[in-house]
């Protein structure tokens, strides 16, 4: 369910605001192995307010947005709740209509996929064993680039600097026990 409203104000300025909802549930048996099913349960909601000036005659432009990022899942038993504040800003300097000066600043959050939870083995082969984690939690990504951008005509050059700042990655890591090879 998606749910959107925007309001522009004296052709300049605008108010965004809207929500992303989801849910849903999953029952995985492979009916060969004896073990119980693999229940997943989630619910994620979005909720976001933003405002920007990218509508006036402006030099300057900008983006301004917060999102709450909201996730309740159970996966195996296991109950993970997350609650995050995302926000985004771009700020924009147009010295003419050739040159341009941007700097943006954004947070994301990458929560682990269904198959990256499942600690049932996902493999047919049977000296491979790929199985997830159900305990694993989200990663996130806080990313800051300037940009300046030339246009001439049709075409546009935009060399940019990015900083990328990951944390709580989620890495794969493998072993050999008795000739199969994990990798979880």
């Amino acid at each position: 369910l998606n749910v959107d409203y925007t309001k522009v104000f004296q052709s300049k300025h605008a108010l965004s605001a809207g929500s992303n909802t989801s849910y849903s549930t999953t029952d995985i048996d492979d009916r060969i192995d004896g073990l119980p099913s693999f229940l997943y349960n989630r619910w994620k909601e979005y909720l976001y307010v933003g405002v920007d000036n990218n509508r006036s005659a402006g030099k300057f432009k900008y983006t301004v947005s917060l999102g709450l990022d909201m996730m309740f899942s159970k996966a195996d038993g296991v109950k993970n709740h997350y609650i995050d504040v995302l926000p985004s800003v771009a700020l924009t300097y147009q010295f003419s209509q050739v040159h341009a000066l941007t700097l943006s600043y954004n947070r994301l959050r990458f929560s682990p996929s269904l198959s990256m939870l499942n600690p049932r083995n996902l493999s047919p082969d049977s000296l491979y064993i790929q199985q997830g984690n159900p305990f694993l939690t989200p990663s996130y990504q806080d990313k800051v680039r300037l940009s300046y951008r030339l246009n001439y005509r049709k075409l546009f050059f935009e060399p940019y600097f990015t900083y990328l700042y990951a944390s709580k990655l989620i890495s794969a890591i493998g072993f050999v026990k008795d000739n199969i090879y994990t990798n979880t």
